[in-house]
């Protein structure tokens, strides 16, 4: 049985593994500024150690709790959190392109591709034409891919409050999702 402390190498499901560097690569690295003399002018790039022990909290936890949250999706309703995700991303649109789901940040095209297909053949999504420009298809949502994020969303968010929420305040809550936030449009303007 997976825990929120436990190290994995692997990508959640439906995570993009190209993009993934799972956790015990950032535990077991070795601070370089652990073995040099702290000249601030030599170290100015280099992270303090309280930048190191941080950086390296979220990087265990976010995949902790992505991997813990992926496998209760894939045991509770046979949907990867990728899977889940994208879902989610089409319930909110009336369709989409498949080029605006990849450079939403889900995933690569690759990833997304499969997904997509993977959702095609079980009834939860279908590719439609794009009337606007032929070389692209777009996917929507059906009414049994609706059921069956309306399904997984239950348990999802009990979990998702129970290993995230409950352990962090309003204020907090409030902090983190400002973080994310500038760190997202961050990215995003590079």
């Amino acid at each position: 049985m997976f825990s929120i402390g436990q190290q994995t190498d692997e990508a959640p499901n439906g995570v993009d593994s190209d993009a993934w560097s799972g956790p015990s690569a950032s535990s077991n690295l070795h601070s370089v500024t652990d073995d040099r003399s702290h000249d601030a002018t030599s170290d100015s790039e280099s992270m303090s150690p309280e930048e190191q022990r941080s950086w390296r909290a979220f990087v265990d936890g976010t995949h902790a709790l992505l991997v813990t949250l992926d496998k209760a999706l894939v045991c509770d309703v046979d949907l990867a959190l990728g899977e889940f995700l994208l879902l989610t991303a089409l319930s909110e649109n009336d369709s989409m392109r498949m080029s605006d789901l990849s450079s939403s940040g889900l995933g690569s095209r690759s990833t997304i591709s499969r997904q997509v297909s993977r959702l095609v053949g079980i009834g939860d999504i279908a590719r439609l034409p794009d009337s606007t420009d032929a070389r692209n298809r777009l996917v929507s949502i059906t009414d049994r891919g609706l059921e069956h994020l309306r399904v997984a969303e239950v348990d999802h968010s009990r979990r998702v409050r129970k290993h995230l929420l409950a352990h962090i305040s309003t204020e907090q809550l409030d902090e983190l999702g400002s973080i994310f936030t500038r760190v997202r449009d961050g990215l995003e303007s590079d």
